[in-house]
């Protein structure tokens, strides 16, 4: 059920206890489940469990940064790959109806606290890795650094949320099907002067979006500084590259 007028959906990824299993229940199956673990802990991370009355026990949550869950650190992938398929799926959180949480290790992309998981043996450990000021500020001042990458773009997605009336945590959204590489919502300000169509690419390969919109519309890509008009017909097609992110705001005529 949607939330009332005085409450909203509180939307996150990952947590400091790690990133949760259990409100996937009813929407992942068994194998699916399973295959996530398997694919935490290949990634170098840990799954805790949780005992069900009838003896079994069920995944609870996976200790792992979502960094390293979404990316094998120990896979010889481009830097720039893995921060565009990181960026991605935080994307696809910040553009749903709701509030968006940001647990303070996905702003910069860390990976597993292995070190400190060997001295106290905890597995929230990995999640929990302590800075010292000087060590991350280096990271941020460096261009070239994951963390400043990582940054940088988390930046201008939580700007642009901002600053858009169409992200108001309380307006519904629109789910657009536009096939499986391709997760879609279309948000509008409540007075309906600003539409924003959110196209996420959740592939490693480029997609061609073909989209039925206003005709002879102009829309502007508030990430990417990309501009668009549509067809007399109200088509347009946009390409995305692998894990690529596009928020086309429309322009109001007139």
């Amino acid at each position: 059920a949607p939330p009332g007028p005085n409450t909203a959906f509180f939307n996150f990824l990952a947590s400091h206890d790690g990133i949760g299993v259990v409100p996937a229940t009813g929407l992942l199956s068994s194998e699916q489940v399973a295959a996530l673990c398997a694919r935490v802990e290949r990634h170098g991370g840990l799954v805790s469990y949780k005992n069900n009355p009838d003896g079994t026990q069920s995944a609870y949550e996976l200790n792992c940064t979502w960094f390293d869950a979404l990316s094998d650190p120990a896979a010889d992938e481009p830097q720039a790959l893995t921060v565009d398929r990181f960026v991605a799926s935080q994307a696809i959180m910040l553009a749903l109806q709701g509030v968006p949480g940001i647990y303070v290790h996905s702003l910069v992309g860390s990976s597993n606290n292995h070190a400190g998981f060997a001295v106290t043996r905890r597995a929230r450990t990995l999640n929990r890795a302590k800075w010292e000021r000087s060590a991350i500020e280096a990271q941020l001042a460096d261009p070239n650094s994951r963390a400043a990458q990582v940054f940088a773009r988390m930046a201008t997605l939580i700007r642009t949320r901002r600053s858009a009336a169409a992200f108001h945590p309380n307006i519904p959204q629109r789910i657009l099907d536009l096939g499986k590489p391709i997760v879609a919502l279309e948000r509008q300000s409540t007075d309906g002067t600003q539409r924003i169509y959110c196209l996420h690419n959740v592939t490693a390969q480029t997609q061609a979006v073909c989209l039925d919109l206003t005709p002879d519309a102009e829309l502007h890509d508030s990430l990417n500084a990309t501009s668009y008009r549509t067809q007399p017909n109200g088509s347009l097609e946009v390409t995305l590259g692998a894990y690529a992110v596009a928020w086309l705001v429309e322009r109001p005529k007139g």
